[in-house]
């Protein structure tokens, strides 16, 4: 394409090994089509079209629903790279698409911006995302993976979406999401739920989410070294999970009211078992910093270690009975009452507590009975402790 605007009234069809590219911004392709793709390649089951690259020219759509900027089907190997989508319903629609890249690529005024479906082995990397000033007729998300096995999302920008920042959902197992920058999201400012297990969840930042930060479900994550940040509710939830880790993150100034915590790990369905919270920094939430509760499948094994926690309110609480529940070497401070910064926990499961406590201290009153509270370490002049 050359340095001039194209206008189209039907879709640019590709197929196997096409290549369309442009000279960047100055080469436009303009679809004036209500609800119509700009691009596509529509592959079949028996017969895909692969190795098609779209780069480096600019393609503006319409704001309707169904005006996907590039639908792909059935089309491996597809790449996508150095455009700039303006206004679109989907820009990047894969559908059985494996081992596609896209990446570089800035979309504004886009209802959804990258959406694999059953799609394995796809990068998004490098992205630029955001809603823009167009009224939608519904909300979208991001970046969103559906049944999408082994996919990486990395170090893209996500900016004030309807709903959600990040989406891995309906069995996109073993996801890489790392180093992306999500922001006032209309809801959660990631997700990874419905059977998605094994994900990497590792240097993001999330600030100004809507609902909560990071909402994670299922097993065998790794969650380390993200930022969340004035989040209106939770900053992260774990519900039904297990074998996670969760460590190195720093949580600062989420929720309006003490129902909204900073972890919060709970069972609905089949318990919170083997999981592991260390490391963490949480500042200013207005519930609990950490906090587990099961209705469901119990809370066994898990372990709470070495977090620093500044709380108005409580530090880490236990709302429902565990078994082999280990909490040591965390440091606890903050403005609330010195009795919130352990709530429920049972006897033997405070072990080798460091807690960084203001002076004067009085527990007169304080709710420990039955409670077993070792603290071999107090930071901070003491005159008189007094248990009642």
């Amino acid at each position: 394409l050359s340095s001039k605007t194209y206008t189209i009234t039907s879709p640019i069809q590709l197929t196997t090994g096409n290549e369309i590219y442009g000279n960047g911004v100055s080469s436009v392709i303009q679809n004036t089509t209500s609800g119509s793709d700009t691009i596509q390649i529509l592959g079949l089951v028996g017969t895909p079209y692969p190795d098609v690259k779209i780069h480096d020219f600019k393609i503006i759509s319409t704001a309707d629903s169904g005006s996907d900027i590039i639908d792909a089907d059935y089309s491996n190997n597809l790449q996508v790279y150095n455009m700039h989508f303006d206004t679109g319903d989907t820009g990047v629609l894969l559908s059985y698409c494996h081992n596609a890249s896209i990446k570089n690529n800035y979309m504004t005024d886009i209802q959804t911006g990258i959406s694999p479906n059953y799609s394995n082995y796809v990068k998004t990397v490098n992205n630029h995302v955001e809603n823009g000033e167009v009224s939608w007729p519904g909300t979208g998300s991001g970046i969103v993976y559906y049944y999408s096995e082994n996919g990486v999302i990395d170090g893209n920008t996500v900016y004030n979406p309807g709903d959600d920042g990040i989406v891995v959902n309906f069995d996109s197992i073993d996801a890489v999401i790392s180093n992306n920058n999500i922001s006032t999201t209309g809801r959660y400012g990631m997700i990874v739920d419905n059977g998605s297990l094994g994900s990497r969840i590792i240097g993001n930042k999330v600030d100004n989410a809507t609902n909560t930060g990071m909402a994670i479900t299922e097993n065998e994550h790794v969650i380390i070294g993200n930022e969340i940040r004035d989040c209106d509710t939770t900053a992260m939830t774990a519900e039904d999970s297990s074998y996670c880790t969760i460590s190195n993150n720093r949580i600062t100034d989420c929720g309006t009211t003490t129902s909204h915590h900073g972890i919060n790990a709970s069972g609905t369905a089949s318990g919170v078992n083997f999981n592991i919270i260390s490391n963490n920094v949480i500042e200013g939430v207005t519930g609990a910093s950490i906090t587990f509760s099961a209705a469901t499948g119990g809370i066994t094994n898990n372990q709470i270690v070495n977090n620093i926690i500044d709380t108005p309110h409580r530090g880490i609480a236990l709302v429902s009975s565990e078994t082999n529940m280990i909490i040591k070497s965390n440091i606890i401070s903050g403005s609330g009452n010195v009795a919130d910064r352990l709530v429920n926990i049972p006897a033997l499961a405070v072990l080798d507590k460091t807690i960084q406590i203001p002076t004067p201290i009085d527990l007169s009153g304080a709710a420990i009975s039955g409670q077993v509270l070792y603290l071999p370490k107090i930071e901070g002049r003491v005159s008189a402790i007094h248990i009642y």
